[in-house]
């Protein structure tokens, strides 16, 4: 499914270090992570794949996050928190971006996000594949 909606590259951790191989296909890391997988290897990971002067964003979790301090500091690495709800909400994120309305977003910047995959898939296709 991931290539189907746009993705170039698809990493199974299974087999294959997905720090690893974000540094391979980026030629130095990723400039930012987003993390919103529940695995604490996932959040491990995350910092390990990202260039100096890279960003780590963090979603909740129940686990701890190990942070190399000495590769975060050398290597300027921002690493943040964010919250951004339940899973309802999150289904109704999609519902939002799928419609195309950034009438209640002032800044408009749902307007700039693609909607063409969005309308091909049921939230209930997500629901293997990201939750």
């Amino acid at each position: 499914m991931q290539k189907e909606v746009g993705a170039d590259y698809i990493i199974n951790s299974l087999h294959e270090d997905p720090a690893k191989k974000i540094l391979e296909i980026t030629n130095g890391g990723a400039h930012g992570v987003v993390v919103s997988a529940v695995a604490k290897i996932a959040f491990d990971q995350a910092t390990y794949s990202v260039r100096a002067g890279g960003r780590v964003v963090a979603g909740a979790s129940s686990e701890m996050m190990d942070i190399p301090i000495i590769k975060t500091v050398i290597d300027g690495i921002e690493v943040v928190g964010s919250i951004v709800g339940t899973r309802k909400d999150l289904e109704e994120a999609f519902d939002f971006g799928a419609r195309g309305d950034s009438s209640s977003c002032p800044n408009k910047t749902y307007r700039r996000c693609s909607t063409k995959y969005l309308k091909k898939w049921k939230m209930e296709q997500y629901k293997d594949e990201w939750l």
